[in-house]
C-alpha cells in the first residue's frame, strides 16, 4: 500500500493507512462483503498473471495502474449503478474522484500468493 501522505493546505488527509478516507471506504465495502473480496482477490489474481506492462515511469508499477483502472470500473458497474444527472450523482462522482485506485489495486495485489494458480 502506498504510504505516502497526501496534504492539501498542510492538513494530512490520510484515513486509517489508506491514501484518503473515499479510498479507505472503497476498500472497506470490497474487503467487507464476502462476495466482493473474491471477485476482487480473483481479479487481483489474473492481473499478477498477466505479463506486466513497460511503464514508461521508473519505479512505478503499470500492473497496478491497469487494475486500478479494471477496479474502478467494476466499483462503477458493479457496487455503484446510474443515479442520473442528480445531485447524488454529482456527489457520488466528487467522492469517486477522490479514489485512488491504484493503492486499492496494490492492496489486492500484494496479498496474492506466489505460488497459487490462476483459475479459469
Amino acid at each position: 500500500m502506498n504510504e505516502t501522505k497526501q496534504k492539501t493546505c498542510g492538513k494530512d488527509h490520510t484515513y486509517n493507512g489508506w491514501t484518503n478516507y473515499e479510498t479507505w471506504l472503497v476498500a472497506l465495502w470490497i474487503d467487507n462483503d464476502q462476495g466482493t473480496h473474491e471477485e476482487a482477490r480473483a481479479m487481483a489474481l489474473r492481473a499478477a498473471r498477466d505479463p506486466e506492462p513497460e511503464s514508461m515511469i521508473p519505479g512505478h508499477s503499470m500492473r497496478a495502474y491497469y487494475f486500478g483502472v479494471q477496479i474502478k470500473e467494476w466499483v462503477e458497474e458493479t457496487m455503484i449503478g446510474d443515479h442520473g444527472a442528480t445531485l447524488v450523482a454529482d456527489l457520488l462522482n466528487g467522492a469517486l474522484s477522490e479514489v485512488d485506485w491504484r493503492s486499492i489495486a496494490e492492496h489486492f495485489l500484494d496479498d496474492v500468493p506466489a505460488d497459487e494458480e490462476v483459475e479459469s
